[in-house]
């Protein structure tokens, strides 16, 4: 999926990617593997927070590990979702890690593939997480992907392991959804004029953008 890169843009800029801790999510997961016969996308989950190990992970690895990969970091943007903003915050607040511009940006959020992709109104993340992150680029305030962003919501077709006993709480984020919008990351990410840009994302965006 990833375009192909300038030489010259290649050797200029550089993009770290961090991936968010573990959630209560990924550990019901690790239980019920997504899509396996009978699984079950639990309500509860809606924009999955991070869970113990998954704080600790942001808190004390990553705060360490910021200190060697953010040398030269000229700016963050972040995936609206909880579980990615409590992972930079968790990182970095009231250190002497990362002290540039953090914007949030709906582009790096997950794929939505369940209901702990489903985010949380703007509103309510200002609130809880401004002045350290900026959402003037989080332009809606139901921000995440959703069937009435398909021409036609009613030609929705399942593209996620079904036909045996499996439910989902919410429809995916179709597959040409997703890639006009990791296109549209890429391009963001490109003509930004910083060398270093630091993202905290998940496995989707970043296995979309590398592999």
């Amino acid at each position: 999926m990833s375009p192909p890169l300038d030489s010259k843009k290649r050797i200029n800029k550089r993009i770290t990617f961090v991936r968010h801790g573990r959630t209560h999510a990924n550990e019901m997961l690790s239980k019920m593997k997504w899509g396996s016969p009978n699984f079950a996308d639990p309500l509860h989950l809606r924009d999955s927070e991070l869970n113990e190990v998954g704080r600790f992970q942001a808190g004390r690895e990553l705060k360490e590990n910021l200190k060697s990969i953010s040398d030269g970091v000229e700016i963050v943007f972040v995936s609206p979702l909880t579980r990615t903003l409590d992972t930079l915050r968790l990182s970095c607040e009231d250190t002497s890690n990362l002290p540039v511009q953090k914007f949030a940006h709906p582009l790096l959020a997950e794929r939505l593939y369940m209901i702990a992709d489903v985010g949380t109104p703007k509103s309510q993340l200002e609130s809880s997480y401004s002045p350290f992150v900026d959402f003037q680029l989080v332009e809606e305030e139901e921000w995440w992907w959703n069937e009435s962003r398909m021409d036609d919501p009613d030609s929705y077709e399942e593209w996620r392991p079904n036909g045996e006993n499996q439910s989902y709480s919410v429809k995916g984020e179709i597959p040409s959804a997703f890639k006009k919008r990791m296109m549209a990351l890429y391009d963001f990410l490109d003509s930004r004029p910083e060398n270093h840009i630091l993202c905290v994302t998940s496995w989707g965006i970043i296995r979309a953008l590398t592999k």
